[in-house]
This record gives structure tokens, sequence and C-alpha cells, in this order.
């Protein structure tokens, strides 16, 4: 289902966080999503309106993945919409260095 979302060229890695994450920071969003769909929105769109998603200090960022990127690309007032399936973003070199030695598949759009 995820590879849907992937655009052409991108990877899908899946990496197993069933231990936590050991001593990585992880930031969930809260279950409205809320400020998840805005920093989601912002990484879209960062160009096209200037609204810049925030910064986070933390090592992974766990939100929904979202079903219409391409709404959300061609019209700033949309938010983006979730789906039940959620994603882990590394954020640092520490997050990446996790994810790469704890990675169980990986699947290329070509």
């Amino acid at each position: 289902m995820s590879m849907m979302y992937a655009r052409q060229g991108g990877v899908l890695q899946v990496a197993d966080f069933s231990h936590g994450g050991q001593d990585l920071d992880l930031k969930v969003f809260k279950p409205d999503w809320e400020e998840w769909g805005q920093y989601v929105r912002g990484c879209l769109r960062p160009l096209m309106d200037y609204d810049l998603p925030k910064r986070y200090l933390e090592d992974v960022l766990v939100g929904p993945v979202y079903a219409n990127h391409d709404e959300v690309v061609r019209d700033s007032r949309v938010l983006p919409k979730s789906r039940a399936a959620l994603q882990f973003v590394a954020k640092s070199s520490r997050a990446c260095d996790y994810m790469s030695s704890h990675t169980v598949a990986v699947f290329y759009d070509i």
C-alpha cells in the first residue's frame, strides 16, 4: 500500500522499530494529526507558498502516511488526509544509522 505514495524513482525503506528505536528520540504526533498535517504540507509546498516546515530536534518523526499529495501540491488550502499506516521519518544521522542497520526490506519504484 505504501508504495503508491512514493513518487516514480522513489524508494520505500522498511525498518524494524519493534524495540522502539533503542535510544533514538522519537516525536510521535498527537492523534488529531493537525501538527503533522501542517508539517507534511510544508514539506510538499515549501517553494510554492514559503510555508517552510517547522524544524524538529528529535531523531525520528512519526506520523500517518497521507493519501492526497497531489491535491496538497496543487492547492495551498488543502490539508493532507491521513491513512492508518504510520511512517517514520529519519531526521538525524543517528536515525539514518539505526534505520540502515534495522532495514528489513527496500522497495524501488522504477
